[in-house]
């Protein structure tokens, strides 16, 4: 159990502008907000677990516990939210592929400077190796705009895109934008299948929707056939 010195992160809050209205992974004696969820029962936080429960109107304050983080890295996705997400830098590499574009990315600092030790850590005498960093992300990756648009516009669950089935939407979207803006704007077409593909990819259960039979058939017949796949190994 350790706390992130408050003073370090005040520091690196302001120096980003940002002001969280939820710490969604505290407990009472390490919260740095008033308003915080705690994985045990607390009359004072408001939820148990900050993964049950919408992040769409918070702004967020996410150092979460390491095994919880590719699970908090899709909800961030899914919920489409603003946040800033604490890790060590180690963890940072780990998950790149699966992490939301940033705005602004801090240093925090060795975690044996960052980090307070708590009774726990004290009784055990050791704390997580490595660099704290902390990611300020965007709300929405530029080329997931027109699918949100997409589905908003015509009624459509986010929960569709977890499926087996994300594809589907994604060339129903594809044509959805072209109808309605041309194909003049084949450029963005071009990053909304690729960016979209890329994050569709860590939270529904098909493993590569760019390589799918009917994205690539699509693709050929609209000029959109570019290599799309991350630059780096999912892990």
């Amino acid at each position: 159990d350790y706390q992130i010195n408050p003073t370090l992160l005040n520091e690196a809050l302001h120096q980003i502008n940002f002001q969280p209205t939820l710490d969604a992974f505290a407990h009472k004696t390490n919260k740095q907000l008033k308003r915080y969820c705690s994985p045990q029962e607390d009359n004072k936080a408001i939820a148990r677990n900050a993964l049950n429960i919408p992040w769409t109107s918070e702004l967020l304050l996410l150092h979460p516990p390491i095994g919880l983080i590719p699970k908090v890295i899709q909800k961030m996705i899914r919920d489409q939210v603003e946040a800033v997400l604490i890790l060590p830098r180690w963890c940072l590499y780990k998950y790149r592929t699966m992490l939301p574009p940033i705005q602004n990315q801090v240093t925090l600092g060795p975690s044996d400077q960052v980090l307070i030790k708590r009774k726990t850590m004290k009784e055990l005498s050791k704390l997580p190796p490595g660099i704290m960093e902390m990611r300020h992300g965007e709300k929405r990756r530029a080329g997931l705009t027109p699918l949100a648009n997409y589905l908003k516009q015509n009624n459509i669950n986010t929960s569709t895109l977890l499926g087996n089935k994300p594809d589907v939407e994604l060339v129903n979207a594809l044509a959805w934008y072209k109808e309605r803006w041309g194909s003049k704007l084949q450029q963005r077409m071009k990053n909304m299948k690729m960016h979209c593909g890329v994050v569709l990819r860590q939270i529904s259960q098909m493993n590569d929707i760019n390589n799918s039979s009917l994205v690539k058939t699509y693709s050929k017949g609209q000029g959109l056939s570019i290599q799309s796949n991350p630059r780096f190994p999912t892990v």
